[in-house]
């Protein structure tokens, strides 16, 4: 198999080293998996939050995407919830500086950026009900109340990703990609219930797209590493 790599974006609230960095072991050793961190996550925690989806996405792009994608390696990228929307408007910024475009796109856990929804106010809440949400779809074992510091340290961040994507502003026309895209959804993901909101991200490839449904809650991707790998694995080995 030829060496290529993954950028791995994190779902809202999350660290892509501790979402991702077990996802090695299952990966294919020609696979260099990249995750991707947010401005004040995980180990660039003592960096400023973003202010919105945009700031977050330069930074991105400008920090860690456009000096990987410059040698030429081919590439994939995937994003998990909030990482979908990340995904998109990064994908924008690579069309846009005429770089090349990931041979593949693996999303899961949302909507696609287009689809008109009830903005929630996540961010909102009190800190008691933010929490309360987290645990609910499953991000959080129960148990987190065990931790008051532990809560004291993550509200702000996971607050301030819910205000990130409850301000996003869609703007049209769609851009689609010269890529395949790799749709993975849960039957149990309360933010994809019907599934024309699956079918939806058709619209943003100009090649093949595929749906594979597993079963799970909104945050599957920590329970099916090895099964979400093998599909990487898979389809890199056709490039």
């Amino acid at each position: 198999m030829k060496e290529q790599k993954l950028f791995c974006i994190p779902y809202a609230g999350g660290s892509a080293d501790i979402i991702y960095t077990k996802w090695k072991k299952h990966l294919d050793s020609s696979i260099k998996m990249i995750p991707i961190e947010y401005s004040g996550h995980g180990r660039r925690v003592e960096e400023a939050l973003n202010e919105n989806i945009e700031e977050l996405v330069n930074d991105l792009f400008e920090t860690v995407i456009e000096s990987e994608i410059k040698d030429g390696t081919g590439y994939m990228i995937y994003g998990h919830s909030m990482g979908t929307l990340v995904v998109y408007e990064l994908l924008k910024l690579v069309k846009a500086n005429n770089y090349s475009l990931p041979h593949t796109i693996f999303l899961s856990g949302r909507y696609s950026p287009d689809t008109s929804f009830q903005k929630e106010g996540v961010y909102l809440l009190s800190d008691k009900q933010l929490i309360d949400k987290l645990v609910g779809l499953g991000g959080a074992s129960a148990s987190i109340y065990d931790y008051p510091e532990l809560i004291k340290a993550h509200v702000p961040i996971i607050r301030n990703d819910y205000k990130l994507i409850d301000q996003y502003n869609f703007v049209m026309p769609i851009s689609s990609f010269n890529s395949d895209l790799i749709f993975i959804y849960s039957d149990s993901d309360p933010y994809l219930g019907d599934r024309k909101r699956v079918d939806e991200w058709r619209q943003y490839t100009d090649k093949d797209f595929a749906v594979v449904e597993v079963e799970g809650n909104h945050f599957f991707i920590n329970e099916k590493t090895e099964f979400i790998c093998t599909l990487i694995n898979n389809k890199a080995a056709k490039f």
